[in-house]
This record gives C-alpha cells, sequence and structure tokens, in this order.
C-alpha cells in the first residue's frame, strides 16, 4: 500500500514523476535509491482537475544536487522509456508569498478572467502559479472566484485538513503578470486561510509521448 510521507521545511527546488503508469521498477529505484516520496493528490469530483494519477516527489536542498539528479533521472528514463507513461518535471521556486488572514471583502473584484489553450505537441508549460489554502476554513466565495477565473483545482492533504490548490500555468511574462494582480488582489480582498502562493518555473522536463495529454496553458488575460 502506498503511504504519502512529505519532507519538512522548505526547498527552492522540486522534482515530480507524474502520470497514469509509474512502474514498479521506476518506484523502486526512485523511493529506494534517490529518496522520493509518495505525495498523491486527492481524488475530486465536479471541478476542472488535471491533477495526475500518481505523483512522486522530491525536494532537493542545493542547486548543485537538483540539476545533476535531473540529468541523472532524464539519463534513467531515455534508457527505460516505457516505466513511465505521463511526464518527469523539474521545477525552480521563483517566488513565494503568504498571505495573512482577514476577512474577506466581497466588493473587491477579482482582477482577471483567465482563456486556456492545449499546449502544443512537444511542447511544456514555462512556468506556473500555485495559490494552496484551507478548502474548509477559507471563505467559499473566495474560492468561488478562483474557479470563476479560471484556474484548475487540486486537493491535498495537510495537517490542518484539506488544501485546495489552484493552479495556472504558462509562459513566464503571463506567469509574472498574473503573479502581480493576484498577489495584490489576495492581500486586500482576503477570504484565505493558510495560504500562500508559489511560482515553480521549469528547467527540464521530459514526457512519455508528444501526445501524452498536459494541463492547458494561459493564452489570453482578460482584465
Amino acid at each position: 500500500m502506498e503511504e504519502t510521507v512529505r519532507q519538512s521545511g522548505k526547498s527552492h527546488y522540486h522534482i515530480h514523476f507524474d502520470g497514469k503508469v509509474i512502474s514498479p521498477k521506476l518506484e523502486s529505484w526512485a523511493i529506494q535509491e534517490k529518496g522520493f516520496w509518495w505525495d498523491n493528490f486527492l481524488t475530486s469530483d465536479g471541478v476542472r482537475n488535471y491533477a495526475p494519477d500518481r505523483h512522486l516527489t522530491f525536494k532537493p536542498k542545493t542547486g548543485r544536487e537538483f540539476k545533476m539528479l535531473c540529468n541523472e533521472i532524464k539519463d534513467y528514463l531515455k534508457s527505460n522509456p516505457n516505466e513511465l507513461i505521463g511526464y518527469l518535471e523539474c521545477e525552480h521556486i521563483k517566488n513565494r508569498q503568504i498571505i495573512p488572514w482577514k476577512e474577506f471583502d466581497p466588493s473587491i473584484k477579482f482582477p482577471f478572467l483567465l482563456k486556456t489553450t492545449t499546449l502544443k505537441p512537444g511542447t511544456f508549460r514555462e512556468s506556473e502559479i500555485h495559490v494552496s489554502l484551507s478548502k474548509g476554513d477559507s471563505d467559499p466565495r473566495l474560492l468561488e472566484n478562483f474557479e470563476k477565473g479560471g484556474f484548475f483545482t487540486a486537493f491535498t492533504e495537510r495537517d490542518h485538513g484539506v488544501n485546495i490548490v489552484f493552479t495556472t500555468q504558462g509562459h513566464r511574462k503571463d506567469i509574472a503578470k498574473i503573479w502581480e494582480m493576484l498577489a495584490n488582489y489576495l492581500l486586500i480582498a482576503g477570504g484565505g486561510k493558510h495560504c500562500h502562493m508559489k511560482e515553480e518555473r521549469i528547467t527540464q522536463y521530459w514526457v512519455s509521448s508528444p501526445d501524452y495529454p498536459l494541463p492547458p496553458i494561459v493564452s489570453k488575460i482578460l482584465i
């Protein structure tokens, strides 16, 4: 039986295996030899969800360790391409921001509407924003604004309960623009408990096939 074990502390680097199939051989290699752990998302119905079925995570402590391990994993996958149906993502945490709690102000308008498009085969996102907050303790009107604004969702188990994670992906210039507007909105509007934002930039990736379905990216930011 799989057990989710999360490493404590913050890292500037994340490496994930995401996909439909992670072979027992790859699972053993990643967990036993490289220190990965299962970090699967919770199942969800009725929401716009692109969370992978299976999700292995490792958080290197240094940039050198990060680069070396990403290169090693890519070489492994090139030599053993059938052991992962999905993708590898190596991410650098470019920005982090904690949003302090305040009562929600519904008079503050959500700053944009995101329109998305599918990625072209053989391409990958450049960056993404995750906004993570307590599902049960945050104002439901704020959560609804995220859903209406064009974000997709995933759910994770944390010490305080279930977190909802709102995500958008795309080119760096679009993500930078969204970050500034969204951070300002959350600080002014409030409503989020245990709320924090992260921008994660892709440095390396590997996809099992050019037509493997990947989450959409932002095509337009309507203000």
